[in-house]
């Protein structure tokens, strides 16, 4: 709308030069020959008393020593003046880039959430290192300094993961970070999710004295434990842990879907030193982050599969 709206303000301009131009020539004596090169550019100039025109760009025939001016306003000087001040005449490519080029800006995309897709809550997205109810303790009597913290900018979907820090002392301790959500009716109803996923990584000099993680959880008043194994040499990066939830509860393992207890994650050191390995073993911080529910598919309302009998 704004080009439109010059190129007619620009014709009116060019229009009434024009109009100018023929007047004065028409009112002088050249003896027949062409008008003097008018001033302006690529207009269409004016026409010497003979009714030839001028020549140069106002495209006369050939030009004169008279006085005349009938070119002074052609159309393209007047479009040029016009385009400099505010847009896009074919030769001010200079300021066309300065005046109508848009200027890219970041987008302001708000805050990062951490999402799964409907029907598959989140549980603990650990944002902004948020990790409230979370307790650490060493395990199979395991002696050695531990930390409860959390990182502000390192996380899987988003900033921020719980950290478990461990100072280990000897080879062959262990550790866990847990979550207790308590115990009936306290526990956790988790009836239609067929799985629970978390995301792990691990930073340490050397990472091959960490045996793994066990990502677990205990439901039936404590009594069923199910748990998920990684191995430390693939928690370099981001690395998801998934535990099964549609595994019935058997001698002390399976799940109680609908009375969880806690969920926790145990890192574990290798019995001893590997070759070339130092005799005490590096330090260990264990991130933690996104963990959440996936939904059971739907129910085929008691098709039987095979054939659909």
């Amino acid at each position: 709308m704004r080009h439109d709206r010059l190129w007619i303000l620009g014709g009116f301009l060019a229009g009434a030069m024009i109009a100018v131009g023929c007047g004065s020539s028409s009112s002088s004596t050249d003896g027949g020959a062409a008008g003097q090169t008018g001033s302006g550019g690529s207009g269409a100039g004016g026409k010497g008393a003979g009714g030839s025109t001028d020549a140069g760009v106002d495209k006369g025939p050939a030009t004169d020593a008279g006085g005349d001016t009938s070119g002074a306003g052609g159309s393209g000087s007047t479009d040029a003046q016009a385009d400099k001040g505010t847009d896009a005449g074919s030769g001010d490519t200079a300021m066309d880039m300065a005046v109508d080029t848009p200027t890219d800006t970041p987008r302001d995309t708000g805050p990062c959430v951490t999402d799964y897709g409907a029907g598959n809550p989140v549980q603990f997205a650990f944002d902004g290192g948020a990790n409230q109810g979370w307790t650490v303790f060493g395990t199979h009597n395991s002696q050695f300094p531990l930390s409860n913290a959390a990182s502000f900018t390192e996380g899987h979907s988003c900033p921020g993961a719980l950290i478990l820090g461990l100072n280990f002392t000897a080879y062959g301790q262990s550790a866990a970070t847990e979550f207790f959500y308590g115990l009936p009716p306290n526990g956790k109803n988790w009836t239609g999710y067929k799985a629970l996923h978390a995301w792990l990584k691990a930073e340490t000099d050397t990472l091959s004295e960490l045996t793994g993680v066990y990502f677990y959880m205990k439901s039936g008043s404590q009594a069923f434990y199910q748990n998920n194994f990684v191995a430390g040499a693939n928690l370099s990066d981001w690395h998801e842990v998934v535990i099964d939830l549609t595994r019935a509860p058997n001698n002390g393992n399976g799940v109680v879907i609908n009375d969880v207890s806690q969920i926790g994650f145990e890192a574990a050191l290798n019995a001893g030193p590997a070759a070339g390995a130092p005799a005490t073993p590096s330090q260990v911080l264990l991130l933690v982050d996104d963990i959440w529910l996936e939904a059971a598919p739907p129910s085929d309302a008691g098709a039987v599969d095979g054939g659909g009998q």
